[in-house]
C-alpha cells in the first residue's frame, strides 16, 4: 500500500517522511490522483502551510473524496485550523 505525499507550494522545507518506502512526494503543480491511480496508492496526503495550500486541499477533498482518502497534514495545526477543514 502507497501513500501520496502532496508537497507544499510554499518552498519551505516539507515534512515527507523520508525514512518511508510506501511514500511517494508529488510536487505541488502536479495531479495526485494520477500518480495515485497508477502506483495504487491508498490515501494522498497534502502538506498545508499556508492559505494557497488550504484552497488546494479543499479543491482535492472536493474532487477525489469517493475515490482516494484525502489527509491534511498541517505542521502547525490546531483545534481550530483542524476544525476549519471539517
Amino acid at each position: 500500500m502507497n501513500f501520496i505525499w502532496l508537497k507544499s507550494h510554499s518552498g519551505e522545507a516539507s515534512d515527507l517522511p523520508r525514512h518511508r518506502k510506501d511514500t511517494i512526494a508529488v510536487d505541488f503543480g502536479e495531479d495526485p490522483a494520477s500518480v495515485a491511480s497508477r502506483r495504487q496508492c491508498a490515501a494522498i496526503v497534502v502538506e498545508v502551510q499556508d492559505s494557497t495550500d488550504v484552497r488546494r486541499a479543499v479543491e482535492l477533498i472536493d474532487e477525489l473524496r469517493i475515490t482516494y482518502p484525502v489527509w491534511i497534514y498541517q505542521r502547525s495545526a490546531t483545534i481550530k485550523s483542524t476544525l476549519s477543514f471539517m
